[in-house]
């Protein structure tokens, strides 16, 4: 595993530690478990706040986004990392018990590949 692809991972785990210390969907209506991974992917990009997450996620984490946007920058992942990251939750997801949690994270995978 490439030191950009683990560090993607790092991030996943340092934001899912974010959102789980603040309670998850107590602290963010509609939170669910892909939008850990999302969030990760929508830092690597230009202008990450985005309607594919609910806007409360984004609100209240400027610290947390500004601290794994800068350790993205300073290990930026390769398209080929961002791959097998989304490869890789996608595994993950579909272990999930709620069948929605897979059918959004497929849903926002074909919208981050139209844009």
């Amino acid at each position: 595993m490439s030191d950009s692809l683990h560090n993607l991972f790092r991030c996943a785990d340092d934001v899912q530690h974010h959102f789980r210390a603040l309670g998850g969907a107590n602290q963010y209506p509609g939170f669910m478990n892909w939008h850990i991974p999302a969030f990760v992917i929508l830092l690597t990009r230009d202008g990450a706040i985005s309607e594919l997450l609910p806007d409360g996620i984004w609100r209240g984490t400027k610290q947390v986004q500004d601290e794994i946007r800068s350790r993205l920058k300073s290990n930026p992942p390769t398209t080929q990392d961002l791959a097998e990251f989304i490869s890789s939750t996608s595994t993950q997801v579909k272990k999930f018990k709620d069948p929605e949690e897979n059918l959004n994270w497929l849903n926002f995978c074909e919208a981050i590949n139209h844009d």
